[in-house]
């Protein structure tokens, strides 16, 4: 299973994709892969989560193009801030960067 580690370092990874049609199948599997580890979260939790907003983002970018809206704008840095943070575990909401969180709470 991945961890929600490597899905936020995915996340941040994709930033430089340029492939539409390969991002929108691998997000499906995100999708899943995020469910596993975060199994209790609700649907509007899940739409909402960083790692969702940035591959949301990301797409949006590639068939939309630049520049996003402003409160778009803001709420992209939350979401890169927020999976960086996961991928450093120095701090997160809920797990306090935890080395033994493997299913956090993190929204």
């Amino acid at each position: 299973m991945v961890s929600l580690q490597q899905l936020a370092q995915q996340a941040i990874d994709i930033q430089d994709a340029c492939n539409l049609s390969g991002l929108a199948k691998a997000w499906g599997e995100v999708q899943t892969q995020l469910r596993e580890v975060m199994p209790t979260i609700g649907t509007q939790e899940m739409n909402h989560h960083p790692i969702n907003k940035m591959w949301a983002y990301k797409l949006y970018s590639l068939a939309c193009g630049e520049p996003f809206d402003p409160l778009s704008a803001v709420n992209f840095e939350g979401a890169y801030t927020w999976c960086q943070e996961i991928v450093a575990r120095t701090k997160c909401r809920f797990c306090k960067g935890d080395e033994k969180a493997t299913a956090c709470e993190c929204i």
